[in-house]
């Protein structure tokens, strides 16, 4: 509604009035877990976010803004970002990402945009590419950047099936 917002400052997330400025912490999880990738749903009561930890590894959560529960959708560890909500709120895409280097290999297998649904019973692979995904008005289609010849603008349904580069 333009009247708060929601960041990530040293791996916790805030929560900002714009009126008066005041901000308060958004959840009271453990001070070693990062809290990441915030997004707003669209309705406003709830916000959806990504995990860290450099032993446990990360989850997808969903907190209420109101009475502050925090939901994890994800069932297993992994490298999980840049989660966002439906239109209609009743799912979530992630995207699973790769580890190495700095961080472990464990998990890592199967990378690529998942759904969830807000209940937290299940993840489904849509496409082993892609990232940074989002939704326009409609909750029928993934829009997300791809790797082409140079970065494109893709879109897929919720099955995985009739992908579109725009």
């Amino acid at each position: 509604d333009g009247k708060k917002v929601v960041y990530e400052a040293l791996g916790k997330l805030w929560v900002k009035s714009l009126s008066n400025g005041k901000r308060t912490r958004l959840t009271k999880l453990d001070s070693e877990l990062r809290e990441l990738f915030p997004q707003w749903s669209r309705d406003g009561k709830s916000i959806v976010f990504s995990t860290w930890d450099d032993e446990e590894q990360g989850s997808i959560r969903v907190v209420n803004v109101r009475n502050k529960r925090v939901k994890t959708l994800t069932k297993e560890p992994g490298k999980y970002v840049e989660p966002t909500f439906s239109p209609d709120g009743s799912f979530v895409v992630y995207r699973k990402a790769k580890g190495g280097y700095i961080t472990p290999r464990t998990w890592s297998q199967e990378t690529g945009l998942y759904r969830v649904d807000i209940k937290g019973k299940e993840s489904i692979k849509i496409t082993p590419d892609g990232y940074q995904p989002q939704f326009g008005a409609d909750s029928d289609r993934v829009y997300f950047m791809d790797h082409g010849e140079t970065p494109e603008l893709a879109s897929i349904n919720l099955n995985g099936f009739q992908k579109r580069v725009h």
